[in-house]
């Protein structure tokens, strides 16, 4: 029928395009981020040992952690535990059927950040942000097919059109390869912090504080001495074989315990301005090599090369043994802190 032949009703105009005020985009991640939706990146770092994280595995198997970017609403972070519940009871293994199978079975742990109902969301000041999701692994591949698996779950619930590109970035070179249908990038343009997000069990990383506590009186290269140390004068040289410094390891330092006992470095608390205690570590090193080699034995085989947030209370910017030790794998300087 033609317009001629009918009656059309002759109504007021509804409203005008040109008077549509856009809203924003909801995104997932950090804004200053130029990744969209069409993209997720998952970066990769070695955590040290899975042992202490996933039930049956030892201090030989590798944990990893694993940070996703991505932009636009409804991408992998948005809602995802409980999308990743619905796409686990469609897992391919009929023994996985939920985020605890997910991780006794595989070895994959989800967190998605969310802040505690009670205390601090980053209680040691690290760089924690709310909502950043993560996951820790015991095996890469299965951590990426498992991201996959979500992302495939959101594709036929419609809640994203099509698959993104995934792109996997191995800042630390340690990824040396991806499965399907992910491509490696190891040299990223741009990689989050490592200790942004949770850590794989509470609240707290491994903090490190390294303090000049002055010269050694001995000339021996002997660490068991207990004489005090001499006062700090001006112009000294702090970077001498002579001088004496405390490492102080604490925050999320309690599975580790045991490997402390057996390696002799002793415990104590301190009492903070509130009147909260907190357990700390303790270990004395002059800076020569038997200090060096005892650090490295801590790092390696108490700690487990887990990263360690090092804070920096030497007064001294240019410090050569705080630098060396910023330089072992996993150790990262997180901050410089005054008296």
């Amino acid at each position: 029928m033609s317009l001629s032949q009918t009656t059309i009703a002759q109504k007021r105009k509804r409203f005008s395009a040109s008077n549509i005020t856009p809203s924003k985009v909801s995104r997932t991640t950090d804004p200053n981020n130029d990744t969209d939706s069409s993209e997720i990146i998952v970066v990769v770092r070695n955590w040290g040992s899975a042992f202490n994280v996933f039930e049956g595995l030892t201090r030989d198997d590798p944990l990893w952690q694993l940070q996703v970017i991505h932009g636009g609403r409804n991408a992998f972070g948005y809602q995802v535990l409980a999308v990743a519940r619905e796409a686990l009871l469609k897992h391919p293994n009929n023994n996985i059927r939920d985020l605890q199978q997910l991780e006794s079975v595989l070895h994959v742990r989800l967190l998605n950040g969310a802040p505690p109902h009670t205390g601090a969301l980053d209680p040691d000041g690290t760089g924690i942000e709310a909502w950043q999701v993560v996951l820790y692994a015991g095996c890469v591949t299965n951590a990426l097919d498992f991201i996959h698996l979500v992302l495939k779950h959101k594709v036929a619930k419609g809640q994203l059109l099509q698959l993104p590109n995934m792109t996997v970035a191995g800042p630390d070179g340690s990824v040396e390869s991806v499965p399907e249908p992910w491509t490696l990038n190891t040299n990223p343009p741009h990689c989050p912090k490592a200790f942004a997000v949770l850590p794989p069990r509470g609240r707290r990383h491994v903090l490190c504080q390294v303090e000049f506590s002055g010269s050694s009186p001995k000339t021996t290269s002997s660490q068991d001495s207990k004489e005090e140390p001499e006062p700090i004068t001006e112009g000294e040289d702090k970077n001498d074989a002579s001088s004496l410094y405390t490492f102080s390891f604490f925050g999320g330092i309690y599975s580790y315990r045991e490997l402390f006992d057996a390696a002799n470095v002793e415990g104590g608390y301190n009492v903070g301005p509130e009147g909260n205690r907190d357990y700390v570590r303790t270990l004395e090193v002059l800076n020569n090599q038997e200090g060096k080699d005892r650090l490295m034995s801590l790092h390696e085989q108490v700690l487990l090369n887990v990263p360690v947030y090092l804070v920096d209370a030497t007064e001294n910017p240019d410090d050569e043994f705080v630098a060396w030790f910023a330089s072992l794998p996993n150790v990262e300087l997180g901050e410089r802190a005054k008296s």
